[in-house]
């Protein structure tokens, strides 16, 4: 893509995305998105108790990913991040589901 660290010292001092930043870090974000497509059936072979807090971290890494393409790829002078209100709304329901003891297992 052409990125080296002369491109990325640039960027950042001046507060812009070149587009050979942006075309890297899109076809990142393909990648990655797919990589987690394959891996997101696998999480309901883990055990029960730890599938909650990989389950939100999935869906919240994806979502930092939402805001990095929302950004304009703008990475390297401001952090992509999901608020607060989000994390929570992601996390609760997902470890409200350990209170309900699964088919079969008694606690």
């Amino acid at each position: 893509f052409g990125v080296d660290t002369e491109v990325l010292a640039h960027s950042r001092r001046r507060g812009t995305t070149d587009q050979r930043i942006v075309r890297a870090l899109a076809h990142l974000i393909s990648i990655t998105r797919s990589v987690y497509r394959d891996a997101e059936p696998g999480i309901a072979m883990l055990d029960r108790r730890v599938q909650p807090g990989i389950r939100t971290a999935f869906v919240l890494y994806s979502r930092i990913l939402d805001e990095i393409e929302r950004g304009g790829y703008r990475v390297l002078d401001r952090r992509a991040t999901v608020s607060r209100r989000h994390r929570w709304a992601t996390a609760l329901p997902q470890f409200a589901r350990l209170a309900v003891p699964a088919r079969g297992r008694a606690w």
